[in-house]
C-alpha cells in the first residue's frame, strides 16, 4: 500500500528550522511510530527544491539535484512505513508547474501538503531579515514600501513566500481541501513545543518522542541586521555566490550572521507603525479565503490577524542610529578577533601534536637494558665458540 506524504511546504520564518531539525534528527523515533523520511535531511530536500526549478541562482540545475528527484519515486515506493515527511520552507513559493512535477514524482501516494503560517505583522520584517542573509541590500524602509505597492521583485519574492491563501491554492489545484492543512502558528511568546504539538498530533506521532535541540535560522535584532545589509553592501562584487562552499553562506551568514550578530542584544525589529492597518486588512482577506475554501485548519485563524490598531496596540519599527550600527560593528570586530585568536591557537596546538607524532614515529623506541644485556651477552658467546 503506498504511504501517505505530508509535504511540508513553509512559510518561511515560522519556525520551520525549529520543526525541521526535530524531524531530521528523529528518524528512528519516527520510524518506530510508522512514518519514514525517504530523504535523510536538509540538503536531499533542498536538491529536490533545486530540481523543480528551472534554474538555481541563475545557474543550470545541478545533476545531483535531478537525480535525487528521479529517485524519490522509488525511495517512496520502496518505504514499508505507512506514512512519510518531506519538508522545506522553499517550496512554499514553487509554480504551479514546479508543484505538479512533485505531485508526479509522489504518484499513487495520498499527498497531504502542510503551510505553517504567522501573521503578516511578523512575517514582513522577518522576510526582510532574511533576505539581507540572503546578501539583499535592500533598506527596511524601502523593502516594506515595495511589499505594500507590489510589482518590484522583492515584492514579488515575499509574496509568493509569504502568501499563504495564494501557496494554499498552488498546492491544492489536485488535491482536496481536506487534505491541504493550514497550521496557524502561534501567538509571539508561545512555548515552541506547541507548535510542535500541531505538527506532530497532524502527522500523527507523539512530540515527546521527537529531539527537540533547537532552531538553527536565529533572528538579528535591528541594528544587527542593518550592520549585515551595510557588509553586503560593501562586499560589492565578492562572494556572490551563495552555494560556494567556504564562501558567503559560510563565512558571513555562519560566522558572522549566525555566529556573531545573533548573539548581541539588539531592538527588536518590528513592523512600521504606519502599515499596522494595511497589514491587518491584508491579513483578514487572506484568512477569509482560507475560511471560503474550507482547508482544514490547525490552531486558530484568529492567530494570522495582527491586533487592530485602533484598539491601542503599541508597535512600529524602532529608528536605528548610525551610532547603535557602529556599536554593533565593533562588538562584532572584537568577537571575530577573539575567534580568529582561538582559531589560530588550536591551529598551532594540532601542528604541535603532528610534529609529536611525526616524531615519535621517526625515532626507534629504546630496548629495555635486560634486554640489550642478554643482547650483548649472546653476541660474545657466538664469537668464543666461532674461534
Amino acid at each position: 500500500m503506498s504511504p501517505t506524504v505530508f509535504v511540508h511546504v513553509g512559510c518561511r520564518k515560522t519556525g520551520t528550522s525549529f520543526l525541521q531539525k526535530a524531524v531530521y534528527e528523529s528518524a528512528a523515533a519516527l520510524e518506530a511510530q510508522g512514518i519514514a523520511l525517504p530523504l535523510p535531511g536538509r540538503g536531499p530536500h533542498y536538491q529536490v527544491v533545486a530540481a523543480l526549478r528551472d534554474v538555481v541562482d541563475g545557474q543550470p540545475v545541478p545533476p545531483e539535484s535531478r537525480r535525487v528527484l528521479d529517485q524519490l519515486t522509488a525511495r517512496v515506493g520502496a518505504l514499508t512505513t505507512d506514512r512519510a515527511v518531506l519538508t522545506h520552507e522553499a517550496l512554499a513559493p514553487s509554480t504551479p508547474a514546479q508543484v505538479r512535477a512533485l505531485m508526479a514524482a509522489l504518484d499513487g501516494c495520498e499527498v497531504h501538503v502542510v503551510i505553517t503560517a504567522r501573521d503578516l505583522a511578523r512575517q514582513v520584517p522577518s522576510e526582510w531579515q532574511q533576505t539581507v542573509k540572503d546578501r539583499s541590500v535592500l533598506p527596511y524602509a524601502v523593502f516594506c514600501r515595495e511589499v505594500v505597492e507590489g510589482g518590484s521583485h522583492a515584492a514579488t519574492e515575499f509574496w509568493a513566500r509569504q502568501d499563504v491563501a495564494d501557496i494554499a491554492r498552488r498546492w491544492s489545484t489536485d488535491l482536496p481541501p481536506d487534505r491541504v492543512h493550514v497550521v496557524a502558528v502561534p501567538p509571539a511568546g508561545s512555548p515552541p513545543e506547541r507548535l510542535l504539538g500541531m505538527f506532530t498530533g497532524l502527522i500523527g506521532c507523539d512530540p515527546a518522542s521527537l529531539a527537540t535541540p533547537g532552531g538553527y535560522n536565529p533572528s538579528l535584532g535591528a541594528e544587527q541586521a542593518e550592520l549585515l545589509r551595510r557588509v553586503n553592501l560593501a562586499l560589492g562584487d565578492r562572494l556572490t555566490d551563495l552555494r560556494v562552499k567556504g564562501g558567503y553562506r559560510d563565512v558571513v551568514r555562519g560566522t558572522l550572521a549566525k555566529g556573531v550578530l545573533s548573539h548581541q542584544q539588539g531592538a527588536s525589529l518590528l513592523l512600521p507603525a504606519e502599515l499596522a492597518g494595511w497589514c491587518r486588512e491584508q491579513s483578514l482577506a487572506r484568512v477569509a479565503e482560507l475560511e471560503a475554501r474550507g482547508y482544514d485548519v490547525v490552531g486558530r485563524l484568529e492567530d494570522l490577524v495582527p491586533a487592530d490598531p485602533d484598539a491601542g496596540a503599541e508597535g512600529g519599527a524602532p529608528e536605528i542610529t548610525d551610532a547603535q550600527v557602529v556599536e554593533a560593528a565593533a562588538q562584532a570586530l572584537a568577537s571575530l578577533a577573539d575567534h580568529q585568536h582561538r582559531e589560530l591557537e588550536r591551529q598551532k596546538q594540532e601542528r604541535k601534536r603532528v610534529r609529536n607524532a611525526a616524531t615519535a614515529a621517526a625515532v626507534p623506541t629504546p630496548r629495555p637494558l635486560l634486554t640489550r644485556v642478554r643482547s650483548r651477552a649472546g653476541r660474545l658467546a657466538r664469537r668464543a665458540r666461532n674461534r
